[in-house]
């Protein structure tokens, strides 16, 4: 997902068993709405089918999808939802604990002053909202009982309650 537009096409064509002419009508999409990034899914779809299977490319999009947004964790079940939780930078706190507690539990953040500094640039979001202040997560910070705390542009922590 994270290759840039110049070098999608021809990885697509060294790391996938996609017959050319279908590669290069996706990178004419692609060119027409970059900001679409259709050819950066489709490498990450089938690199990941190629490795690990259809059913795990298939989880992974589900996935991608819940963490970015264009789907929520309701929609996941129960052993998905603790797949995903096995996956990705996760953390299970009593309630109450602060953000900055949450952040840096498994050093998803290296200090408590790297996370103030952080929340002062805005650095650091709450399911998508800026998170300015410390404050103590609270259950209405949970959707469908998992929160997304994120720094930067990409990296995400998922909290849960025990």
């Amino acid at each position: 997902m994270n290759q840039p537009d110049a070098v999608v096409g021809t990885y697509l064509k060294y790391f996938t068993f996609m017959p050319v002419v279908e590669i290069n009508a996706l990178m004419e999409m692609h060119k027409r709405n970059p900001e679409r990034r259709v050819g950066q899914k489709k490498l990450a779809e089938e690199v990941t089918a190629l490795v690990h299977g259809a059913a795990a490319a298939a989880q992974a999009e589900k996935f991608t999808d819940v963490l970015f947004g264009a789907s929520s964790f309701g929609q996941l079940l129960t052993g998905e939802r603790d797949a995903l939780f096995a996956a990705v930078p996760s953390v299970t706190l009593m309630r109450g604990a602060s953000i900055v507690d949450a952040l840096t539990e498994k050093e998803f953040v290296s200090s408590k002053s790297e996370v103030r500094r952080l929340m002062e640039a805005k650095g650091i979001r709450l399911n998508g909202e800026a998170i300015t202040a410390d404050r103590p997560l609270e259950d209405t910070d949970l959707r469908d009982g998992l929160a997304v705390l994120q720094k930067g542009k990409s990296e995400k922590l998922l909290v849960r309650f025990k």
